[in-house]
């Protein structure tokens, strides 16, 4: 049996979830698996997971609240197959289950391409910041795109190259694995099995260490990307010593990150983030790390390991 969660528009399936054991987290943050701008949604509103043959959903508290089937929810609770969610005022779910022998569609995510950096990131519905001046909507159907600049805007078609800021960009679609089975939602996480120390006074500065919790030599980071790695590692530091769950721990918005890296008073896009989170990543996987601890959502980043220190 598949389990397929419909994201719907009008009444029709715009945007396809695979449902698993580990919980698709859904809501207005960039942190969620399924981060849309409907303003009536909390940041983490609900979350849906599968557990056996049963669907289960539950809501976070949320301030607009979750409806299945017209049937306000409190907590969790299961879901069957052709069941109708409301999460706030105007996002609608469906949930689908299919025999092994239906055929389905398989599902596909938009990716932003920067190509003089080989820069690769998803696009997410609703808005999606590209540099200081100009932004991407991502309508509903999970398939339309608007560049806006100011008062300006323009439709854009997938795989046909677009300039922006005098830099060259394409958008592409990318073919979703399916979610794995994995933890129950109270102990879900990703996080890798690294060991980080973080300082801003270091012998030459900022330096942070990485090191595997299975042993190794340790790798040293120095300049601008270990200052971006120990605000990274502050931030889930912090967010570990409040209880909060790893699955959802660290994530630090964009503007303070640029903020703690270039100062308040400094101007830089998003783009140069981007390039610098590209180039951090490049100098892990030359030291034998995964590129991915670093991880990247709509206007926020984190920092995906087991330990973290900072000084």
């Amino acid at each position: 049996m598949k389990t397929l969660l419909l994201l719907l528009n009008d009444g029709k399936p715009a945007h396809v979830l695979s449902l698993g054991a580990a919980p698709v987290q859904i809501g207005r943050s960039p942190a969620n698996d399924l981060a849309l701008g409907d303003v009536s949604l909390s940041r983490h509103h609900a979350s849906v997971w599968t557990r056996g043959n049963t669907v289960w959903i539950a809501d976070h508290g949320s301030t607009n609240g979750t409806q299945v089937n017209g049937v306000p929810v409190k907590g969790a609770c299961p879901l069957n197959d052709g069941d109708l969610v409301q999460l706030g005022n105007a996002t609608y779910l469906k949930v689908k289950q299919l025999q092994e022998s239906e055929p389905e569609a398989a599902e596909c995510k938009l990716v932003l391409h920067d190509l003089a950096m080989g820069v690769r990131r998803a696009l997410f519905i609703g808005d999606n910041e590209l540099d200081g001046r100009c932004s991407l909507t991502v309508a509903r159907d999970g398939r339309s795109v608007t560049l806006s600049e100011g008062r300006r805007s323009c439709s854009l078609a997938v795989d046909h190259e677009f300039q922006s800021d005098d830099r060259t960009y394409r958008i592409e679609t990318e073919e979703v694995e399916e979610n794995v089975t994995g933890p129950l939602p109270e102990d879900a996480d990703s996080s890798f099995a690294y060991r980080v120390y973080a300082t801003l006074n270091g012998a030459s500065g900022a330096e942070t260490r990485l090191e595997r919790l299975s042993g190794g030599e340790p790798t040293i980071i120095n300049a601008t990307p270990a200052v971006l790695l120990y605000i990274l590692s502050k931030q889930l530091e912090a967010d570990l010593a409040k209880g909060t769950p790893g699955s959802i721990a660290g994530w630090c918005s964009d503007d303070d990150v640029r903020k703690g890296i270039w100062g308040r008073d400094v101007d830089h896009s998003s783009n140069t983030l981007n390039v610098l989170l590209y180039r951090t990543r490049r100098e892990l996987e030359k030291a034998g790390y995964n590129g991915g601890c670093i991880e990247k959502k709509r206007r926020a980043t984190r920092l995906c390991v087991v330990q973290c220190e900072t000084e």
